[in-house]
């Protein structure tokens, strides 16, 4: 296990939003990927639903940019970050050279063609593994799993 190199609790957009422009590449090991048969803004009413029942509400909801995909060929998609608690969301980096990241975050893309909304979330698991985390972030970053899977039943 290592020790986050810098860990915080924030307020900020600016700080948020930093970690969304610095994402890793879709595909990390440290990502959970799960399926839901609701419409984006479905998906994303039940997930807000489900963390505000487990004390966690969505700190920001906006459009990740998409830099490298032609217009015509982009996706609708969403990025829910939830919260500690309505005002603050937490923030991790590894190294002083390593990117942000939102260990609370959910992304929403909806297909290129008809079928399944793609629900991307922090596996919990690799990341309580791999990171020694502040002890009050560990019951909120363990429970986002249930919490998707929670959002997707029905």
């Amino acid at each position: 296990m290592s020790r986050p190199w810098r860990f915080w609790v924030t307020g900020a957009g600016a700080a948020v939003w930093a970690a969304v422009v610095q994402m890793p590449q879709r595909g990390s090991a440290a990502l959970a990927k799960r399926s839901s048969r609701h419409s984006l803004k479905e998906t994303a009413t039940r997930i807000e639903r489900a963390a505000r029942e487990r004390g966690m509400p969505v700190f920001a909801t906006f459009t990740p940019p998409q830099p490298r995909v032609p217009v015509a060929e982009r996706r609708g998609s969403l990025m829910m970050v939830l919260g500690t608690d309505g005002e603050h969301t937490p923030v991790l980096r590894h190294e002083p050279d390593a990117a942000l990241q939102l260990p609370l975050a959910v992304w929403l893309r909806e297909p290129a063609g008809p079928g399944l909304t793609e629900v991307e979330f922090n596996d919990s698991d690799w990341l309580l593994e791999h990171a020694e985390l502040p002890p009050e972030l560990v019951p909120q970053v363990a429970a986002l799993p249930a919490l998707v899977e929670e959002a997707l039943r029905g």
